[in-house]
């Protein structure tokens, strides 16, 4: 089994840009992984470094599929030459 690097809170904050308070909602929110206490008896949390590439990770990829998504919507489409002599003729 390989060695997992860990990262404290401060590294998770730099990673994701969040504030304290918006960083603990998110866990409670379920949006980012639960920290883990490496010995049951202390008071330190990690997250592990995978833990923090898989979230960006996934963030970047729904990211490029929102943007994909709002490029593929029609912008402000101009009538075909047709539909616009027809609107003409009804007004």
């Amino acid at each position: 089994m390989a060695v997992r690097i860990s990262a404290r809170k401060k590294r998770c904050l730099a990673a994701t840009g969040w504030s304290n308070s918006t960083f603990y909602k998110k866990i409670s929110e379920g949006k980012f992984p639960k920290g883990t206490k490496l010995d049951p008896d202390g008071r330190a949390v990690t997250w592990f470094e995978d833990q923090l590439e898989a979230f960006q990770k996934a963030a970047t990829e729904r990211q490029a599929a929102e943007d994909q998504a709002a490029t593929a919507l029609p912008r402000d489409r101009k009538p075909a030459p047709a539909e616009a002599a027809e609107n003409q003729a009804a007004t």
